[in-house]
């Protein structure tokens, strides 16, 4: 960039520091700084890049197996043995024929990687 003094016409005896247009559209700053800025900055965005990636590897496996247990119990709730309910006849109700059926508490299957 190439800088000159003009005289001011405004005030007579002034000086008026004017640039050169040639060079306008180029960074007032060296390369090698704007690099040394730019360049942890792109390994910071890499290395969040790297962790999204991850997460999102992890997250379509948890999706995976979730479908896969939901129609584990979808198909394993039409098929249920008489060992899996458990019949209780309810004393406050007025008819002690009725009696009311009761499940047994599912206890929630550890999750564990689909294959």
């Amino acid at each position: 960039m190439n800088a000159r003094k003009e005289t001011d016409e405004a005030n007579p005896g002034a000086s008026v520091l004017m640039l050169d247009d040639m060079e306008r559209n180029l960074p007032s700053v060296p390369c090698y700084k704007l690099t040394a800025i730019a360049a942890p900055l792109m390994n910071h965005l890499k290395a969040l890049m790297q962790v999204i990636q991850d997460q999102q590897l992890e997250l379509n496996t948890v999706k995976q197996q979730l479908y896969h247990y939901k129609e584990l119990a979808e198909c394993g709730s039409r098929d249920r043995s008489v060992s899996e309910e458990t019949l209780t006849e309810c004393s406050t109700e007025p008819h002690p024929q009725e009696r009311k059926v009761m499940t047994k508490r599912q206890r929630a299957p550890s999750v564990q990687p689909f294959s």
